[in-house]
């Protein structure tokens, strides 16, 4: 991965190389069209496109970081994937919603709110990589401040169902480690 990084900053931000990489489908080829394309260019249907042919965990996560985070329309994904039922698009939301904790830092904290409670009503899906990201979300969240922290715990504590395992381990791992600090 890190020879690809290497390699991406020899060429500047171009949508059209980073669209015709990730059409190789080739899965390396795919991760350098990430810091390759344009955030303020590239458009809501090929963010789409994407995302539905995402095949594993790194790709996500590299699209998010490098490209969909700094988009207009940033803040629309999370509700776009919340409820997608294939593994790397539900992935996607929660690791939108950690890079917009991370990144987006002139967000008023009451924008991130709703992010909270997408995380305590969709985190159903059982899969490991999309139940780590949604604990992540909740982390990254968290870490902003202590008016979120508490808005976190308060989530954290409300996911505590007996009936519902997934939900309660995401809650209970943040919780854990809120209680390091």
């Amino acid at each position: 991965m890190r020879l690809l990084g290497i390699f991406a900053k020899t060429y500047k931000r171009n949508q059209v190389l980073a669209e015709a990489l990730y059409d190789t489908t080739i899965h390396e080829a795919r991760i350098l069209a990430t810091p390759i394309s344009e955030p303020k260019i590239i458009s809501i249907n090929t963010v789409d496109k994407w995302v539905h042919e995402f095949n594993s965990w790194d790709l996500c996560d590299k699209a998010c970081s490098n490209v969909f985070v700094k988009t207009s329309f940033a803040l629309q994904l999370p509700l776009r994937y919340r409820n997608d039922k294939r593994e790397y698009l539900n992935r996607c939301a929660y690791v939108m919603i950690a890079y917009i904790s991370v990144h987006l830092k002139k967000l008023n904290d009451n924008e991130l709110l709703p992010f909270l409670k997408i995380i305590k009503e969709n985190t159903l899906d059982d899969r490991n990589f999309v139940k780590k990201a949604a604990h992540w979300a909740l982390r990254t969240i968290n870490k902003r401040n202590a008016y979120l922290m508490h808005y976190t715990i308060k989530t954290c504590n409300e996911m505590q169902d007996p009936k519902d395992k997934t939900k309660r381990w995401v809650a209970t791992q943040a919780l854990k480690e809120l209680k390091k600090k």
